[in-house]
This record gives structure tokens, sequence and C-alpha cells, in this order.
């Protein structure tokens, strides 16, 4: 299952490449005694020298939480619709729609403290949606296939035979119009479904981002 990458993990999701949200305390708590490793020569460093600087960088944020969060993709989808939703009082539209690009938003500490506070409040929430969603996944992945399968053998075995022509599905809008729409409203509706099936809610990692938004001091999101 798509996965969330917080303190503890960092050193994972730079060795992984994994396409993702990086989210930036603006003035994180700092725990006495703990110091923030300083940046290296990438260019000069030694493969030695960078485990040395993850393996760093991965306890200082481990033992400061509010200093960075990470999730991939398919992860940070629900978490910040389903924070968006407990939050209509806290987050404007702008918010919600800034959430989901990497275009360096900021959400000011008053208010991720608010958040923090709020994703608490409705962990509950969070839990019966997990549960929820764990339930409907095999049926819904099984019914998904059945859909990608159909507009597959609807292509190779009735379209793609009539004509020369058509060589992909899309030369089936103008030399198989009949059966494009046939397999665009497969395609189509399997695009829906798949949609839900692949942004899994977590109670866990929306519990981990609310333990970021605390200890912020204020995040961006990039």
């Amino acid at each position: 299952m798509p996965g969330v990458y917080a303190a503890g993990h960092f050193a994972q999701i730079n060795k992984g490449g994994n396409m993702g949200f990086d989210l930036y305390g603006e003035r994180p708590t700092v725990k006495t005694g703990t110091v923030k490793p300083k940046e290296i020569d990438w260019d000069n460093a030694t493969e030695e020298d960078k485990e040395k600087f993850w393996e760093a960088q991965d306890k200082f944020r481990a033992e400061n939480p509010g200093d960075y969060f990470r999730a991939n993709s398919w992860a940070w989808r629900p978490i910040w619709n389903f924070t968006c939703e407990v939050c209509p009082d806290i987050l404007t539209e702008e918010d919600a729609q800034k959430g989901h690009y990497n275009d360096n938003h900021l959400i000011e500490e008053d208010r991720a403290r608010d958040i923090a506070k709020r994703l608490r409040e409705k962990m509950d929430l969070a839990k019966e949606r997990q549960k929820k969603y764990e339930a409907d996944y095999p049926n819904k992945q099984k019914f998904n296939q059945m859909l990608e399968d159909a507009a597959k053998f609807l292509f190779d075995n009735i379209s793609k035979p009539k004509s020369k022509l058509i060589s992909c599905p899309g030369d089936m809008e103008h030399h198989d119009p009949e059966n494009y729409k046939r397999w665009e409203a497969l395609s189509h509706y399997h695009n829906i479904k798949f949609d839900e099936t692949s942004y899994p809610i977590n109670a866990e990692y929306i519990e981990e981002f609310a333990n970021f938004a605390e200890h912020s001091g204020g995040f961006r999101i990039n």
C-alpha cells in the first residue's frame, strides 16, 4: 500500500526517489541537545559522507518531528483531503487547493497548531474511514480489474482486427467510433474507480501529520 515518510524514514525516501510532498517546519520546536547536521559538499562527498549525513539528519528529524514531514503522492492526498474536511473553519478554499501542489504554500503557526488539535479530536473518524477503505478495497480493486480487462478485450479482439489503421485505442475514434464509445466508457469509469482505490486513508499517517503540524511553528508544502 502507498506509504508516508515522516521523521524516522527520511533516509529511505532520499534513496528511493519516490514522488511526493515535502513539508518543512517554519520554526520547528527543537529538542535541547539536538543539532541539525550541516549540509555537505554533495559534488565531492563520498558515499560514506552521504550515508553519515542521512543518518544524522534522520536522527535529528526523528527527535524533532516539527522539522520535516513527507508523504508520497498517493498517501498525501487522503491526508490533506481529510484535514480540509475536518478543518473548514481553519483552512480556506485556497489552502485546500494549494495543498495539493508543490508551490511552497504556507500554513501559519497558529493555524498549524489548530490543525493538529482538530485532527487529534477526529482520530476516531479517521480510524473508521480507514476500516471502511480496507473492507471495500478488495472488491473495488477486483471490479477495476474487470473493467480494465473488458476494455483491453474490446480493443484487442473486436476493434483492432477490423482495420490495419487501428493500432492503438485512439485510432478507434475515427475508424471504429461505435466501439470507441464502449471502450471510452469502460476506461473512463475505470479511472474513476482506480482513483478511489489508489489513495488509502491511514489513521497512523494522519496522527504523524498532526504531530508534525503541532511542533512545526507553521509549515510550507513543497
